[in-house]
This record gives structure tokens, C-alpha cells and sequence, in this order.
């Protein structure tokens, strides 16, 4: 069973404007209190801002998302 995830595209809408992240990869971790986290490798953020519709371009090596995703386990 592999964590790893290839080329990945992330849309999110705030309050405040939307969020693109994209990755060329990364992995699938849980931490000590059992939240999964998506670890993203190489890639880049583009930040709209709602209001004036400034744009933000982030390049990083590494990038951490939280899922709130609930897995059913039998």
C-alpha cells in the first residue's frame, strides 16, 4: 500500500480570495493524533486575492496540507 501521490492539483476558496497548488508529487502521513496530512514536493501556490484580484506566485521544495478526510475502517 503506497502513500505516494504523482502530480497533484489543489483548488481551495477562502474568504478572502482562492488558493492553486500544484505539485510534480508527494506522500500521504498521518501524525500522532491520527490527522492526514498531504505532503507536497516540488510545486508552486497561486494566491488570487478577492478584492483587488492581486495574485501571489510561492515556489517550494516542500508544502504541508491537512485533510479532513474520515476514512471508514472496518
Amino acid at each position: 500500500k503506497s502513500n505516494e501521490v504523482g502530480r497533484v492539483f489543489v483548488a481551495e476558496t477562502t474568504s478572502s480570495g482562492e488558493a492553486v497548488v500544484t505539485s510534480e508529487g508527494g506522500r500521504v502521513e498521518k501524525n500522532d493524533e491520527g490527522d492526514r496530512y498531504l505532503v507536497l514536493h516540488d510545486g508552486r501556490r497561486y494566491e488570487t486575492k478577492t478584492d483587488n484580484h492581486e495574485t501571489r506566485i510561492v515556489e517550494f521544495d516542500e508544502y504541508g496540507l491537512r485533510l479532513d478526510i474520515k476514512v471508514d475502517t472496518p
